[in-house]
């Protein structure tokens, strides 16, 4: 540099400002600010269950279907019967205290409201039929409520019941004892077939057992005869004409014999 060159640099160098050690406040915030979102973020991701989360909107979700069923016109039954089998089988029991009408895709649902007899008789029966099935085996099949109600219509044909609606069973009350019995286990079985893959109509390994080239009918709804639920009749393979009608139905007719008629199933099993 020369010696001009070097006095020169020296004293540029003497009146350079000195950095203090001390981070600025914007630096303190900043690192804080970022430290601070960095640990939120992972505590967060600690705490968070994704089973709690699911159960928070499965009740809330509940909490709405309930409600928009009290605004058709549904009331929880207070009776000490429905309230015994509530605790049982954790399903809530609601009765019709108007006429109602739900538009469906397959068309208007709708009923009437039932005689105080019936739907007593009617609890009766579900909690004695409900009581052979385990509390979470109901809670995983997704059952929380069954709606009673008398003529109930589906498109202006009568239909029994109608499972699967906001997670409620609709039942019309005026059945004959015994085939409410049946029912109860018939429409069981289909909110758990639904709650296993959500989906009833696809099952390779059920088709399987069935007789090659069977075809199944085009539903359950197109085969409203009351005659078609009897034994009397059935093809072989199957317990009920009604059987015939799908897949998902055949399904549920055969577990519901399981229950209400397991001997009558089984001598008939020797020799079809």
């Amino acid at each position: 540099l020369g010696a001009r060159g070097r006095d020169e640099y020296s004293c540029s160098v003497m009146h350079l400002p000195r950095f203090r050690s001390r981070p600025s406040f914007l630096v303190v915030m900043l690192v804080a600010g970022t430290a601070g979102t960095a640990t939120f973020g992972a505590l967060a991701e600690r705490c968070y269950d994704p089973k709690e989360a699911r159960a928070a909107l499965l009740a809330e979700a509940e909490e709405k279907s309930r409600a928009e069923l009290l605004e058709l016109g549904f009331a929880p039954l207070s009776s000490a019967s429905a309230r015994a089998l509530r605790r049982a089988t954790g399903v809530e029991v609601l009765s019709a205290e108007s006429p109602f009408a739900i538009l469906l895709g397959d068309g208007e649902v709708a009923g009437q409201v039932a005689h105080t007899s019936d739907v007593e008789r009617a609890v009766s029966v579900l909690a004695e039929e409900l009581g052979h099935h385990p509390r979470a085996f109901i809670t995983k099949a997704r059952l929380s409520r069954v709606l009673l109600c008398r003529g109930l219509r589906e498109a202006e044909k009568s239909i029994p019941s109608l499972p699967n609606y906001q997670r409620s069973l609709l039942l019309d009350v005026e059945q004959a004892p015994d085939f409410l019995r049946r029912l109860i286990h018939h429409e069981l079985f289909h909110f758990a077939d639904y709650a296993e893959d959500d989906q009833v109509r696809n099952d390779p390994e059920w088709q399987a057992l069935g007789e090659q080239g069977f075809v199944y009918g085009s539903g359950g709804r197109f085969q409203r005869d009351p005659r078609s639920s009897l034994p009397a009749g059935a093809p072989a393979g199957f317990v009920t004409p009604y059987a015939t009608s799908a897949l998902e139905e055949d399904k549920a007719e055969t577990f519901s014999f399981l229950f209400v008629a397991p001997g009558a199933l089984a001598e008939r099993s020797r020799h079809d």
